[in-house]
């Protein structure tokens, strides 16, 4: 027994002693160095939503690349809204700038309210604020460069030799500029909210409904997660740009209406089935919004439909405080739906009543008028060497919406057809056709007509009258529309659960990352 004994006290010294060594390899292991590429936080993920996505590189000229990316309310419920899981977002956005439609200029001066630092390899160097730095002097004959401009105490950056809506416009965050055969490329690195102040500002006047702005501020924001997944400017180093190619930015410069919207929305997105909503947008309806797959092709979203933009027959009468909600029924009006051109032209000349949010607004209907000459030089070389002398034009396919899709130009020789909303909008206008808007002021300098949604009569002379309504593509939520609901006394939640059929309000968290609440 007392063999077996010191035995048994032998096998478990022997085990602790095992024990022991392994658990300090294992404390030693957790020690180790983490490797920088996982220090980077924001440049890790950023990287994963790419590779994930696909990166699209453009390979043409710096020309051709800037053209393809243009074509190419009252009461707080944050608390309530559920937060997101599935993916994460950056804390910064990388935003490639242009000026006078390129990416790339000739010249740079920047300036500064606070002191800044200019950092070129291991090279530091500190400006008192106030100083104008030219880059063109500052890098010499030195190619190719690459540079990072930083403002201290939070101050902003300003590109003294941009040209902007308001002047030269002011930045936060930093920029980081690569010189390349005496160009020079400028991406302003930001915080992610704070970037959303100059895009609302941008994209919808300051001087709109609070409410309004704050549905402007959530659609920005989830526009902005979705393209930051697209790695389409990841060539220049960018998550997006600050044209139309992603949404404007800076072009009209950030109020104190906008930054209140953005902070009082602050990490709340759209959603649908979980993922992040395409929130489009534009700027005045003619009275109906238009599915995405009738303007863009492609498979149709099930939150962006068409729909009468008209207030419920409770809320014309202004009962009381009675809950009231939009009308979100497909089109019927009269016997037939707003595809047939009997129904449409009724829409348009406001014969049959629909008692629309945006019925005042200058763009709600409007009228263009084209000579048969004008025709004639609007449709180009290409299609009347095809038609010969054009003899009509008539919209020949129209969505649920009435949106023209098909327009088909007849000649004395054959007949051409123009498909898809943007490229008849683009074919009947230049910048020199006068449109006339239902207040009766008349504006010109379009390369686009004012939206696709117009009938076409023509006269004894030949002469064409275009009849339409409204402004933009007509996808999502109209700008106007939000800010008459805000008018009316809607919140922002209401004009977007509007715009937008099925989606939810979800949050991100504060540092941008999605994850489960604690």
């Amino acid at each position: 027994m007392k063999n077996f004994l010191k035995f048994l006290t032998f096998c478990v010294m022997i085990l602790l002693v095992v024990l022991i060594i392994y658990a300090g390899k294992y404390a030693i292991k957790e020690k180790e160095e983490i490797p920088d590429e996982y220090k980077q936080t924001d440049i890790s993920i950023l990287s994963n939503l790419r590779d994930s996505a696909g990166a699209g590189v453009v390979k043409e000229s710096d020309s051709q690349a800037d053209k393809q990316a243009r074509e190419a309310m009252q009461t707080d419920h944050t608390a309530e809204l559920p937060v997101l899981s599935e993916q994460n977002m950056p804390d910064t956005i990388r935003v490639l700038l242009s000026d006078d439609g390129s990416y790339w200029q000739s010249e740079v001066r920047v300036s500064s309210d606070s002191d800044i630092r200019v950092i070129c390899g291991q090279t530091e160097t500190s400006y008192k604020k106030g100083t104008e730095i030219d880059l063109v002097e500052l890098t010499g004959d030195a190619d190719p460069v690459s540079l990072t401009i930083i403002p201290e105490q939070y101050g902003k950056l300003t590109i003294e030799s941009f040209h902007k809506s308001e002047g030269a416009p002011s930045y936060r965050g930093k920029l980081q500029i690569k010189k390349q055969g005496n160009k020079y490329c400028i991406v302003n690195e930001l915080a992610f909210e704070e970037y959303l102040y100059a895009v609302v500002s941008s994209e919808m006047p300051s001087s709109y409904e609070k409410e309004a702005l704050k549905a402007q501020a959530v659609c920005a924001r989830s526009y902005a997660v979705r393209r930051i997944q697209d790695g389409a400017f990841e060539e220049y180093g960018a998550d997006l740009d600050d044209t139309t190619a992603s949404q404007v930015y800076n072009n009209v410069f950030e109020t104190e209406e906008t930054i209140h919207a953005v902070q009082e929305t602050e990490g709340q997105i759209l959603t649908n089935d979980g993922d992040v909503v395409n929130a489009y947008f534009f700027s005045t309806s003619s009275g109906t919004t238009c599915r995405n797959d009738d303007v863009w092709g492609g498979e149709k979203l099930d939150y962006l439909n068409d729909q009468l933009e008209i207030y419920t027959e409770a809320d014309r009468k202004r009962l009381g405080d009675a809950t009231v909600m939009l009308d979100h029924g497909y089109f019927q009006i009269g016997d037939g739906r707003l595809s047939t051109e009997e129904v449409f032209r009724a829409f348009i000349d406001q014969t049959v009543y629909v008692n629309s949010i945006e019925k005042e607004e200058p763009f709600y209907r409007w009228q263009v008028t084209l000579t048969a000459d004008q025709i004639q030089t609007l449709a180009g070389a290409d299609i009347t060497d095809q038609t010969g002398e054009i003899e009509k034009v008539r919209i020949t396919k129209r969505g649920n919406s009435g949106i023209a899709r098909n327009m088909v130009l007849y000649g004395k020789q054959s007949s051409v057809t123009i498909e898809g909303q943007m490229e008849i909008r683009e074919l009947l206008c230049s910048p020199d056709v006068v449109i006339r808007k239902q207040d009766g002021s008349e504006t010109s300098g379009f390369d686009l007509l004012p939206s696709a949604y117009f009938y076409i009569t023509q006269d004894k002379e030949g002469n064409y009258q275009l009849h339409g309504g409204g402004f933009g593509h007509g996808v999502g939520m109209s700008q106007n529309g939000a800010n008459d609901l805000a008018e009316a006394g809607y919140g922002y939640e209401e004009i977007l659960s509007h715009y937008y059929n099925g989606t939810e309000l979800e949050k991100l968290r504060e540092t941008g990352n999605k994850t489960n609440e604690e």
